[in-house]
């Protein structure tokens, strides 16, 4: 009976972490390190929390960790263009690319930036 109240009890905690991408992302960078996912993860759920200029910094993050990648840089070409700062956002996009010349989600928000 100890047993399962015990469970019971690690179960009920861990359920919060899990309560949002937001939480469990935040509790991912808690407990990993050079974790470019996570950052990127993260920073995707401050985007949609309107929380841009910390969102940039994940992302920022997530490009250091991970430069192969597009799929940061292009989220941070997102937050830029979500800050307003358009040449910083071109620059992202062209940056992701630049790593991969097909990435179709950067190279349509090329063609939409002004």
């Amino acid at each position: 009976m100890a047993a399962c109240v015990a469970c019971a009890a690690l179960t009920w905690h861990q359920l919060n972490f899990w309560r949002s991408s937001r939480t469990l992302f935040h509790h991912t960078l808690d407990v990993t390190s050079a974790n470019a996912r996570a950052h990127d993860y993260y920073a995707q759920a401050l985007l949609e929390d309107d929380e841009i200029e910390e969102a940039l910094v994940h992302f920022a993050r997530a490009v250091a960790l991970e430069p192969g990648n597009p799929q940061p840089r292009y989220n941070l070409a997102v937050a830029y263009r979500r800050a307003g700062d358009v040449r910083r956002a071109r620059a992202s996009a062209l940056s992701a690319v630049a790593v991969d010349a097909d990435y179709s989600p950067a190279l349509f928000l090329l063609g939409t930036l002004a």
